[in-house]
């Protein structure tokens, strides 16, 4: 790597149709006339190696995801990559999210939230602000977005617990799941979601996020419009190259 030069690094597999995703949402972000205009991006995609993150938080497992994302950050990072995003917003549970943060600090390497980055969008929205963010069983049980949005004023209302079930059905079950069944995804789950959706508006939100990047892969959600639906996966997209302060990391080989 020379001197400041961007170069995103992704840690992938969480989930694999996301991660590619997200990277062809960078692509599509970046102002580019030919091949080498575009940033540099390493996307590491080792699904087998991290183990479910709902699981571990709901205490069905002790097999922690941790250790292998920190093992591919630091992969990473030894290949040059100097701003480091995870396209999985049940891993920006505390739990997970602060080691990663103080595992990075110090090594010129900038970690960006998802989360943090997605509120501070909604923040910026016209206002009212009432916020629904959809999410797995996991990210919902520690309530991933809820101390992003209080810190921001923003009001927060939840699905019922019953609705939520059905949430993590759309994006866990074998059969019509977002994690199986993704291109395109299946009616079963895109009515499940949509049908949180109009729950959501009815109880008062204004805002909607995708909080889970499986439900960022139905695409055909566009069409209930950006001032509704908040997406963090293209959130992450523009957060990773809108990048100003990047310290140079190690040197590729």
């Amino acid at each position: 790597m020379v001197g400041n030069k961007l170069h995103i690094g992704i840690v992938g597999g969480v989930g694999p149709f996301a991660s590619a995703l997200l990277y062809r949402h960078l692509t599509q972000n970046t102002i580019a006339r030919q091949d080498q205009d575009h940033h540099d991006v390493t996307l590491i995609s080792y699904p087998a190696r991290i183990p479910d993150r709902t699981a571990y938080l709901l205490r069905e497992t002790t097999a922690n995801p941790l250790p292998a994302v920190l093992s591919i950050v630091d992969t990473l990072i030894s290949l040059g990559a100097n701003v480091i995003g995870i396209p999985c917003n049940t891993m920006h549970a505390p739990e997970f999210l602060l080691p990663i943060q103080a595992h990075v600090h110090g090594q010129g390497v900038q970690f960006v939230d998802m989360i943090e980055e997605t509120v501070e969008q909604i923040q910026e929205s016209s206002t009212p602000k009432v916020v629904c963010a959809l999410t797995t069983a996991g990210a919902a049980a520690v309530n991933v977005f809820g101390p992003y949005l209080r810190q921001a004023g923003l009001k927060q209302i939840v699905i019922d617990e019953r609705l939520q079930s059905e949430l993590q059905e759309a994006i866990y079950a074998e059969a019509y799941g977002l994690k199986s069944v993704n291109c395109p995804p299946s009616e079963q789950a895109e009515e499940i979601v949509r049908r949180a959706i109009d729950v959501a508006c009815a109880r008062g939100a204004d805002r909607v996020i995708l909080g889970c990047t499986e439900l960022s892969t139905i695409e055909s959600l566009s069409d209930l419009g950006t001032e509704l639906i908040v997406d963090p996966l293209r959130v992450l997209a523009v957060a990773l190259t809108r990048n100003v302060s990047v310290q140079p990391g190690p040197s590729s080989p």
